[in-house]
This record gives structure tokens, C-alpha cells and sequence, in this order.
């Protein structure tokens, strides 16, 4: 029970750390992000720039998801294969990227 807890702390942390770093962050500087007339400047001539690195970010996440999905299918067949016949609910090869994500 109390190493649960711990866990869920740990795990709470590095959420809060994913938040203030990663996509979150991206997040709320893409909700904050304004371009001003008077500035053109600053983003004329930028729009394939942006392109370019959203393909990129959107190809990382789908990386990402790969790997979560493969990693959770390699679990599932260690415990398919344990004589014990046990096996984690949650993690097993019909799962989806998002929901192999979690697992």
C-alpha cells in the first residue's frame, strides 16, 4: 500500500514535469502565441517553417505511439507464455496506441 502510494507520487511528479516540459508546455505557447500586424516581420515567410516542424512533432507522437504499442504486445507475450498463466488485464496485443500509451 504505502509503495503504491509512493508510486502514484512519482508518477504524479513526472506528469507535472511532462506538463511544464513537453507537450503541455507546447500547448499553452501555442494558445498564447498572437501575430501582429504591425510586427509582420517577425512571421512573414514562415508558414513552410511551421509546416515542416508540425510534420515533424506529429511524426514523433506517431514514433511514440509505435513503440508504446510494440512495447505492450513484447509484455503480452511474456505473460502468454509464463506457465503460470498470468497475465496484466490491461496490457495485452488488441490494445491501441492511445491506450497502450497508458498501460
Amino acid at each position: 500500500m504505502v509503495a503504491e502510494s509512493r508510486e502514484a507520487k512519482i508518477a504524479a511528479g513526472q506528469l507535472a514535469k511532462i506538463e511544464e516540459t513537453g507537450l503541455g508546455a507546447l500547448l499553452s505557447q501555442l494558445a498564447g502565441t498572437s501575430f501582429d500586424a504591425h510586427h509582420v516581420g517577425e512571421w512573414a515567410g514562415r508558414l513552410a517553417e511551421l509546416q515542416y516542424e508540425h510534420l515533424r512533432l506529429v511524426a514523433r507522437m506517431l514514433q511514440a505511439a509505435l513503440e508504446a504499442t510494440n512495447d505492450v504486445r513484447l509484455r503480452s507475450r511474456r505473460h502468454n507464455s509464463d506457465p503460470s498463466g498470468s497475465q496484466t488485464p490491461y496490457c495485452d496485443s488488441a490494445l491501441s496506441a492511445s491506450q497502450a500509451a497508458i498501460c
